[in-house]
């Protein structure tokens, strides 16, 4: 922290999220970050306990500050394994699939009863916020990270 209470990144003081946010990507692996809690939920809906059998079997986190990779490769390498989950995961499911309510308790303990459809909508959006946040502090740091607005990765109608 610089003398104004602001984060320092790569040599610049930055204004930035909460610290937990600096080490997302090696914290999407901290049950801050979700995705695996929310898979390990999913992974109880009928249709979903083969394709995600092995992330149900994950170990729980034993603290919010619990680091699971101490290096970028086994990260990175954790990561790929986890991304071709997710994939398999939804080219697996059906439309009717979506229409389940899935009951669940959330981090407090608190039971709910959700559309499935809605749930799976609100796990990438939430990814896309973490993203989001990452981005703004690379920017921030001087970074270049290109163009992020999925709308220039869309095609125009005519080249569909």
């Amino acid at each position: 922290m610089d003398g104004r209470g602001r984060r320092v990144v790569q040599g610049r003081a930055v204004a930035c999220p909460p610290p937990r946010v600096l080490p997302t990507p090696m914290g999407f692996w901290r049950p801050r970050s979700h995705c695996p809690a929310w898979l390990k939920r999913f992974s109880t809906h009928p249709s979903c306990l083969t394709s995600l059998r092995e992330v149900a079997d994950l170990p729980n986190p034993t603290s919010l500050d619990q680091i699971l990779f101490k290096d970028i490769a086994t990260l990175s390498e954790r990561r790929i394994w986890l991304d071709r989950k997710i994939i398999n995961w939804i080219a697996e499911l059906s439309e009717g699939d979506l229409d389940f309510v899935l009951s669940y308790h959330n981090t407090k303990g608190i039971p709910a009863n959700k559309r499935f459809s809605s749930l799976i909508l609100h796990f990438f959006n939430h990814q896309t916020h973490h993203r989001g946040q990452v981005s703004t502090l690379l920017s921030q740091a001087g970074v270049d990270i290109g163009v992020a607005d999925l709308l220039a990765q869309i095609p125009e109608g005519n080249h569909v």
